[in-house]
């Protein structure tokens, strides 16, 4: 594991400025309306994740902390009782890992970064707009997993493929980049593992969309041409009948 780790504040000063100046503030930390106003001392430390490394593993001790992406990517991968990997979850700037660990002695699932990732170590504290930020995200959490968990009985692997780009283009809007134009940071075989599929089969519902001219795929850069029409896909419109 290769975590390399930084202090977060140098007398309150760092955290203050690097804070006010991140883009993803409004998801990790109760902000004031006066924003030279210091900022609670939240933040333990900043770690630098590189690329295949794990911020932390199923089954480490917890330190009443969680962390929140502040660039980069992840994914959650929890092990079933087969000893079967699963990936529950992709990880992107402002979301939070290690929030279902709170209150438990041990994280429950293991955290890689898809790239070189920054996180943001935060503290659990008793501060009301920090409780009442994590009943948020947590229910925001437990909601999606749902919705995850049941489309994957539910669904054909073309529908999930196609509801799997729309929610990442929808994510990226959120974050003020391209929703029609994105790289995929996760492999095929990482696709496969949260869809519940094969590889194989993600490379073939992506070629059949390609070739139907909703999307364009160029390695991992994948552009959505017809967002409609691949929502039509995502709800069980045949994909070959909406060939251009």
């Amino acid at each position: 594991m290769t975590i390399l780790t930084s202090p977060a504040t140098r007398n309150g000063e760092e955290t203050n400025d690097t804070c006010v100046a991140c883009k993803n503030r409004d998801a990790c930390l109760p902000m004031t309306d006066d924003r030279r106003a210091p900022i609670p001392q939240l933040i333990r430390r900043r770690h630098r994740v590189l690329r295949g490394e794990t911020l932390f593993m199923a089954g480490d001790q917890t330190d009443n902390s969680y962390f929140v992406v502040r660039c980069g990517s992840m994914m959650s991968v929890r092990v079933d009782s087969m000893g079967r990997k699963n990936i529950n979850r992709f990880l992107m700037s402002g979301d939070y890992a290690g929030l279902e660990s709170i209150g438990f002695k041990r994280h429950g699932c293991t955290v890689v970064a898809l790239e070189d990732t920054e996180v943001c170590e935060i503290a659990c504290r008793h501060d009301p707009a920090q409780i009442a930020r994590l009943y948020e995200r947590f229910g925001k959490l437990l909601a999606e997993e749902q919705v995850n968990g049941l489309s994957l009985y539910h669904t054909l692997a073309i529908q999930r493929v196609a509801a799997f780009l729309i929610n990442l283009s929808a994510r990226f809007r959120e974050r003020g980049y391209s929703a029609s134009c994105f790289r995929l940071t996760m492999e095929r075989k990482h696709i496969a593992q949260f869809l519940g599929l094969t590889a194989e089969s993600v490379s073939r519902q992506l070629s059949q969309l390609r070739d139907t001219g909703v999307i364009a795929v160029d390695g991992r850069v994948v552009t959505l041409r017809d967002t409609v029409a691949l929502g039509r896909v995502a709800n069980g419109a045949p994909a070959r009948a909406l060939a251009h």
